[in-house]
């Protein structure tokens, strides 16, 4: 008899350490999957960071040219005058 209920002990501990181990690989599945998509999250933003700093830069030389051409425009007619 004392066999017996070692071995339904026995049963019932490997069942429940298969049903933990189980629960350790869908949390590890889940945090796998987390960090990826926090991965792709900082890319998108890098990438979002990037095209406004390459927006901005192309403003800021549109401006440039603009009072350049302004600039050569009132040279030109100081010199015309």
């Amino acid at each position: 008899m004392k066999k017996e209920e070692l071995q339904a002990a026995l049963e019932e501990a490997e069942s429940a350490l298969e049903q933990e181990e189980n629960k350790v690989l869908r949390a590890q599945l889940e945090l796998s999957q987390v960090r990826q998509e926090i991965d792709r999250m900082i890319q998108y933003k890098e990438e979002e960071f990037e095209n406004t700093r390459f927006a901005d830069q192309y403003q800021i030389l549109v401006l440039i040219q603009e009072i350049l051409l302004v600039s050569a425009s009132g040279l030109n007619n100081l010199v015309h005058q």
